[in-house]
């Protein structure tokens, strides 16, 4: 499997990069950080029931992911964590509104 930056439209598309009988490699766009966008790859393999997955992000900004060590490798264990973790922010945003 060979790692490349995705372009912006495979990323608006989750386009299937590569896929061997082991293991996926899709394209997306990784969250904002910091007002800036990024182009991601997600690696996942097939048979894995933990539900781990990596993910070599592409950032156009300074932080947290550019530099000479792009594209940056994270490594996570559940897709549901992020759905949370963003469910639990919005809620609380909503306590504290104003609007």
């Amino acid at each position: 499997m060979i790692l490349r930056e995705p372009t912006s439209e495979e990323c608006s598309k989750c386009a299937v990069l590569d896929q061997d009988d082991r293991e996926v490699m899709i394209a997306c766009w990784y969250p904002q950080m910091g007002g800036y966008v990024a182009h991601a790859v997600v690696c996942f393999w097939k048979a894995d029931t933990t539900r781990c997955f990596e993910c070599y992000v592409w950032h156009d900004g300074e932080f947290p992911f550019s530099g000479p060590q792009s594209p940056g490798r994270l490594h996570h264990c559940n897709p549901e964590q992020f759905i949370e973790f963003g469910e639990h922010v919005k809620a609380a945003m909503g306590l504290f509104s104003s609007g």
